[in-house]
């Protein structure tokens, strides 16, 4: 089996970097390798002896290349500055890992940045698409939806009919209980606009049903709450709890159904909303509410809601660049008399706890049996927005001193995201028992970071006073530790 290069040839030794451009003295350089001049023996006054400094170079230069390739699995988008000042010209296919995302070249001789939508096309986005359209026509989905991890293989031979993720609410990684706003239960959030106004009551989560409940069928497990109004304020004024559903590309200009249970703890109104969102970056088009927006009436009895409507084309619109466009599926508490007219309905303030389950939305004009995925499968598919990565005991690390200061540890691959996520870490802040391989033992004495360096990999990062530039260090984290990464559409 070939080698996995955990560690590049000589990191910690010493090297001098090999020219690209022929030498005049008949050195090696990339340009020429090793010329006639190292053939010659002493005492030839062109003889030369192999370098130890450059050769220690050439293979740490292959051997960091190759650990490249094997842990990410496509190369770095080559910028003019890497190639002597020359815009690459890729061929048509050739694919690229740039701001943490793949993206696959659509014509020859591309010296455009893949930011240019017309040039390039992001692996996981026309993945996704495929994805959503498989489920969407009922095939069972394609196998190299893998490269998403999303861990189809979970799911298959089922399809995925139900574009929201988390429906029934059994994912809850960041905890069950908020009394604050933004995401709590995966893909939902709890948002908020008090425009002036005081916020009242601001609660959201999930609950689990009780055990043998007959009034939502099929036996789900959980359901959200959420509650929360405005006592004043102005006319922007919202309380909304929301999932924005990736991509406006699939079930564009097609018959829908959208179908959930819902109860309050009192009698009231609250708006149910579902937009088209195309995105940021660029000139993208403005947003479109759907046929389905409207305000709904709850009892405190559990009810079966299903709406069917033809959803906006997007014919002729324009997608932002940032890859981020998506269809928001919207219940709202509160809507002020300006959020109301934007939607097009009455404003609506519901001072009770509204209870959901089961939300499904899905093409055709028919409400189908809720898809009940399996814990895993679910879990795979709010993962690639949110990770709780939990790590217990002793974790080994191993890496080098950048400069004076900065140590740059262990790289940490997790299952593929969105785009290059956020982080944050708990304890520990610093490390313990961390040990410099090649010398003398020392401990860093700053704080623990950490920094996504793709939607598919970390590293962690201190520093120690006095380190030495391309030392090697290695050692330990001694405590449970938590990183939270997030790539969640905003």
């Amino acid at each position: 089996m070939p080698k996995f290069f955990r560690l590049p040839f000589a990191l910690g030794g010493d090297k001098t970097p090999i020219p690209d451009a022929t030498q005049i003295d008949g050195s090696v350089s990339f340009n020429q390798g090793y010329t006639t001049d190292y053939t010659l023996e002493q005492p030839n006054p062109n003889a030369k002896n192999i370098e130890r400094l450059k050769m220690n170079n050439l293979f740490f230069d292959l051997s960091e290349n190759a650990q490249f390739w094997q842990t990410f699995g496509v190369y770095d988008f080559i910028t003019p500055a890497m190639n002597n000042g020359v815009p690459y010209p890729y061929a048509i296919e050739a694919r690229v890992l740039y701001l943490g995302n793949v993206y696959r070249s659509l014509v020859a001789a591309n010296t455009s940045l893949p930011s240019i939508a017309t040039d390039w096309v992001r692996e996981d986005k026309g993945f996704i698409a495929e994805l959503l359209v498989a489920g969407e026509e009922g095939k069972v989905l394609s196998a190299r939806a893998d490269l998403l991890g999303y861990e189809l293989q979970a799911i298959n031979p089922r399809t995925l009919k139900n574009a929201v993720i988390n429906g029934d609410f059994l994912i809850n990684q960041r905890g069950t209980a908020f009394v604050v706003g933004g995401y709590g239960v995966d893909q939902w959030e709890h948002a908020f606009n008090p425009d002036g106004g005081s916020l009242v009551s601001l609660t959201h989560g999930s609950l689990p049903f009780a055990l043998g409940q007959t009034e939502v069928p099929e036996n789900p497990a959980r359901h959200a709450y959420f509650s929360g109004y405005v006592a004043g304020g102005g006319g922007l004024k919202h309380v909304v709890f929301r999932q924005r559903i990736e991509s406006v590309i699939p079930y564009s200009g097609k018959e829908v159904t959208l179908s959930f249970w819902a109860k309050g703890s009192n009698s009231g109104v609250i708006t149910l909303a579902l937009r088209q969102s195309f995105g940021t970056g660029g000139s993208p088009s403005a947003g479109v509410n759907t046929p389905l927006t409207q305000n709904i009436s709850l009892t405190t009895d559990w009810q079966k809601f299903t709406f069917t409507a033809v959803m906006p084309s997007i014919s002729g619109k324009t997608l932002g660049t940032n890859f981020d466009d998506y269809r928001l599926l919207e219940f709202s508490t509160e809507t002020g008399a300006a959020i109301a007219a934007e939607y097009g309905t009455a404003p609506v303030s519901y001072q009770g706890t509204v209870q959901l389950s089961d939300v499904q939305f899905e093409a055709g004009n028919n409400a189908t049996a809720f898809e009940r995925l399996l814990f895993g499968a679910q879990m795979s598919l709010c993962r690639r927005y949110f990770q709780n990565n939990f790590i217990a005991g002793v974790t080994a690390t191993v890496g080098r001193a950048l400069d004076g200061t900065t140590l740059v540890h262990t790289h940490i691959p997790f299952s593929i995201m969105r785009t290059a996520p956020s982080a944050t870490m708990t304890t520990p802040s610093n490390f313990g028992g961390v040990l410099r391989i090649d010398s003398n033992g020392s401990i860093p004495d700053g704080p623990i970071t950490v920094v996504p360096v793709s939607n598919s990999g970390l590293r962690f990062f201190s520093s120690h006073t006095g380190a030495a530039g391309g030392r090697l260090y290695g050692g330990e984290i001694q405590s449970n530790f938590a990183i939270f990464l997030s790539a969640e559409l905003n």
